[in-house]
């Protein structure tokens, strides 16, 4: 049963047309080690040590693939999916970081969220930005586990390299979503335009290594 998404935003509550694929859990656990062996291609880099991506087709119905799929997963089965707005669009601004600290207005599910896609799994920072083309919208989940100070302000200037990875990522799983996206012909990814000022950063896996 698809279930509605609600979120809270600005400290009033509102509903968001954002639906979950049915049977969204067993997709996640379905695919994993295709989306795995795509995860440890970007590993490293910036020193993420977590990749997922919800999709959401102009239908605004989500599918997700993550690295590590137990964490969405467990906000699925706990309900706390509906107060997380990295899985809503609409609550993100394109191109544009959300760190996990800000992804609920709601203090109480704040820690349980919190606690779910960061402590339990050791992460020290996590964000969230959005990509947008011809109604689809693809949501680019980070985390990393570096004890480096100044992490939030680190990963605000290395924007345009996150972009890029995340890019790769989506491109790399678009053959998967194919069989989910309905009867909505597939994005092309390359109307995704870098923000980023250098070149060579969209080189596909040549991607710029952190000598930090």
């Amino acid at each position: 049963m698809i279930e509605k998404l609600k979120l809270i935003h600005s400290n009033q509550e509102k509903d968001s047309a954002v639906f979950l694929y049915p049977n969204i859990n067993e997709t996640l656990f379905e695919h994993r080690r295709y989306v795995k062996n795509i995860f440890l291609q970007i590993k490293g880099h910036y020193e993420v040590a977590y990749f997922g991506i919800n999709i959401i087709n102009p239908s605004n119905e989500l599918v997700s693939f993550s690295s590590m799929p137990h964490i969405e997963y467990n906000l699925i089965q706990q309900g706390l999916w509906k107060y997380d707005t990295c899985f809503s669009s609409k609550e993100l601004s394109k191109n544009t970081l959300i760190f996990w600290d800000d992804i609920s207005e709601d203090s109480l599910f704040l820690e349980q969220i919190k606690e779910i896609k960061l402590t339990a799994n050791h992460f020290k920072l996590g964000m969230t930005l959005s990509r947008e083309i011809n109604g689809f919208h693809f949501l680019y989940s980070y985390a990393t586990s570096s004890n480096k100070k100044n992490l939030k302000e680190y990963y605000s200037a290395q924007i345009f390299g996150l972009i890029d990875i995340g890019d790769y990522f989506c491109h790399s799983v678009l053959n998967i979503y194919s069989q989910y996206c309905g009867s909505y012909s597939m994005p092309r990814l390359n109307q995704l335009n870098s923000k980023a000022p250098i070149p060579s950063l969209r080189s596909g896996l040549k991607l710029v290594v952190n000598n930090l």
